[in-house]
């Protein structure tokens, strides 16, 4: 209710309470007399409609529609850049589907590059190692064949240095 007074100017309200006080002192009456007054009521409403409607409703009325056709033009921008973020987010995520797939193929590449690097490595390293294993058999076997030619000279002569001794003489 102050809310309401605070726009009321003093005046007007120092006006306007002091009636609802006498208004309240005359008793309660349940059925006012109109007869003399709904005339007068009638013709100040019939008077004060044309202007209140020149002044008031038609101005009203139109705010209120030019506020509803502002609300629907952006409702329906709010809808075509609606419809264009849809757009970019779906080229955003093409390119995105575009740029993993050439991620993955060029992860496939370095995958399938160090494999081969790998395998060569390995088979390079193998048949160094092979090479290596055969070298070293033919030095081994060579080893063998001159420590065994080497065995039998010596063989034969600790052979006659042990007859010699058996028998007690020189062999010839």
């Amino acid at each position: 209710m102050t809310r309401r007074l605070a726009g009321i100017p003093p005046a007007v309200a120092a006006f306007l309470l002091p009636q609802a006080a006498f208004a309240a002192e005359g008793g309660l009456q349940i059925f006012p007399d109109w007869t003399g007054l709904l005339p007068i009521m009638i013709g100040l409403f019939l008077v004060l409609i044309v202007p209140c409607q020149k002044l008031l409703f038609v101005p009203l009325i139109g705010v209120l529609e030019e506020r509803r056709a502002r609300i629907q033009g952006r409702q329906e921008r709010a809808q075509v850049v609606g419809g264009e973020a849809d757009e970019v987010k779906g080229r955003y995520q093409a390119q995105v589907e575009t740029a993993r797939g050439g991620a993955q193929d060029a992860r496939r590449e370095v995958i399938d590059g160090a494999r081969s690097s790998q395998s060569r490595i390995g088979n390079d390293a193998r048949a160094t190692a092979e090479q290596e294993v055969t070298r070293a058999r033919e030095q081994v076997a060579q080893a063998l064949e001159e420590a065994r030619g080497q065995l039998r000279e010596q063989a034969s002569t600790l052979a006659r240095d042990a007859a010699s001794q058996v028998l007690g003489r020189p062999l010839s």
